[in-house]
């Protein structure tokens, strides 16, 4: 089978990317090698949610391999490629290519989307006047990754409690009770979905499938039909221990003996509140197939974080559940929620040029810059989905008939979040404990129909210099420490039941992958090195 290889880098420098041009191009050839042969070899491809660990770093100078995709691309997105590598012009990524279409009431609870930001508000006028500074400086690192901040509590998962069915059910309606306003009747009817068929045949492990439906109203809904539908075999728990995804934490993978794809889950993540593990199975359903790029995760680390600001915003004291998939999701959204322009609108790339995780040992300066991605430029491209479709609906307010994951949805992302309001990233930003300071003054919204003043300009800042030293190596489980006093049960997560489990946890590992193994696993050099 025939391979393109595509820009070397390593994880501790900044990457010297290819002009557009030329990762497109390479991306067409590689995408266009749809032979039986090529499917077979690509059956033990995996990629997924996977966070740099420190022992990433130590000579990741393989290069990357665009692999062959299992379904044709469109005709229309076939000439459009071609176009691509035949001229000299640069791809036009406009802001705002398909008609806005508000959207409306669903009869339906599962049908139901979350609502749109449109405009700002009175509350959102005093909001942004914080989001236009600096990024935001972290109070508690214990609440962020480990690996960003050494110093900070190491990693822990929770301990496995049983539950029944039936108490993870009630956990359920709460929560969604809480999601529909304190409609019992709409969340009722909505966490029913727990118990059908096709779903449990799909999802049988109970917390999974609660994380799941939990998704219900959130701009991630659109995974429910995925995980039910028949791109995937199975979703479940695996034992990580010495695979090649050891260091991920959600993996989608064609399992020996299937013809679908499955998506497995870190085992040491039984004990999680399911409502931590939502935002994960909104990052693994967007892998559908074989081939994965920084472009696809990027745009997968997207939904998942503005998914988890969503429930974070209903539920703050989620923030604070200090295990590691709890940490390494605020992360994310942390690093995004830093990621602003001078307006104060989170973006996936900004106009600042200032460090997203302050006081960190991470020198990034935009949430794209994670999984290498510094520009559009940068992009590639690999086929879309429906559930893609829907995400983008949600979050952006815009019907896209086709789209693909590549730098032309990252343009509509970066340019038109409107799922997360600026009081609401504010108070996100509360929850994860982050240092807001104080602005000089507070200009009062404007009237309806009437242009918003401009405000006076806010006292500025400092932000901390951020050191750019390598990060340290994972303690092992014997070197892991107990959890400190600090974690009381002021900072663990309102429960839903006293059913629930509690957040307490145990300890977590790390070992070295080549880089090789780590891209197919969406666990690059480089690549959301914020763990």
């Amino acid at each position: 089978m025939t391979t393109t290889s595509i820009r070397p880098h390593t994880h501790n420098q900044q990457p010297q990317f290819a002009g557009k041009k030329n990762l497109k191009q390479a991306g067409f050839i590689a995408l266009m090698l749809g032979s039986a042969g090529g499917a077979a070899a690509l059956q033990n491809n995996s990629h997924g949610l996977g966070l740099n660990h420190p022992a990433h770093s130590k000579n990741l100078t393989d290069t990357f391999n665009y692999n062959a995709l299992s379904k044709p691309l469109s005709p229309q997105k076939l000439a459009q490629m071609e176009a691509l590598i035949h001229s000299n012009e640069d791809m036009a990524l406009t802001e705002g290519k398909p008609s806005r279409k508000l959207l409306q009431a669903a009869t339906n609870p599962l049908d139901e989307f979350p609502p749109l930001y449109l405009q700002d508000d009175a509350e959102d006028v005093q909001a942004r006047e914080f989001l236009k500074k600096p990024p935001f400086v972290p109070k508690n690192t214990d609440l962020l990754g480990h690996f960003s901040y050494p110093e900070s509590r190491p990693y822990y998962s929770a301990p496995v409690k049983a539950m029944s069915e039936a108490e993870l059910k009630a956990g359920l309606e709460k929560s969604l009770t809480q999601r529909f306003d304190g409609n019992t009747s709409k969340a009722k009817k909505a966490a029913q979905l727990f118990d059908d068929p096709v779903l449990k045949t799909k999802v049988p492990n109970p917390q999974l499938r609660a994380a799941i439906v939990n998704l219900v109203k959130t701009a991630g809904k659109g995974a429910i039909d995925v995980y039910k539908g028949d791109v995937f075999e199975e979703v479940k728990h695996d034992d990580f221990s010495g695979k090649p995804y050891e260091n991920g934490h959600g993996v989608s993978i064609l399992l020996p003996g299937n013809t679908k794809r499955s998506i497995l889950i870190d085992a040491n993540f039984k004990g999680e509140d399911f409502r931590v593990l939502s935002p994960l199975m909104v990052h693994e359903a967007v892998h559908q197939d074989n081939t994965s790029t920084d472009t696809e995760e990027l745009i997968a680390d997207t939904l998942q974080s503005l998914v988890h600001g969503q429930l974070l915003a209903e539920e703050p004291s989620l923030a604070k559940a200090g295990t590691e998939i709890s940490r390494l999701n605020n992360a994310r959204l942390f690093s995004y929620i830093n990621s602003r322009d001078s307006k104060g609108n989170m973006r996936i790339f900004n106009d600042q040029s200032k460090i997203v995780m302050p006081n960190s040992n991470k020198p990034n300066t935009n949430f794209g810059s994670f999984r290498n991605i510094e520009t559009l430029e940068d992009a590639q491209i690999t086929p879309g989905s429906e559930y893609l479709k829907s995400a983008l609906k949600a979050i952006t307010g815009k019907d896209v008939p086709d789209p693909y994951l590549d730098g032309e949805t990252l343009d509509l992302l970066d340019k038109n979040q409107h799922s997360l309001k600026p009081a609401t990233i504010l108070k996100i930003a509360k929850a994860l404990d982050l240092d807001v300071g104080e602005v000089a003054s507070i200009p009062a919204a404007a009237p309806a129909d009437q242009p918003t003043p401009a405000p006076k300009k806010p006292v500025p800042s400092a932000v901390p210099k951020t050191p750019t030293n390598k990060p340290t190596q994972a303690q092992s489980a014997s070197e892991t420490p107990a959890p400190t006093n600090s974690q009381s049960a002021e900072s663990s997560p309102a429960p839903l039941e006293e059913a629930l489990p509690p957040v307490v946890s145990s300890a977590a590992s790390s070992i070295s992958l080549p880089k090789k193994v780590l891209l197919a696993l969406g666990i690059g050099a480089g690549a959301l090195g914020m763990a």
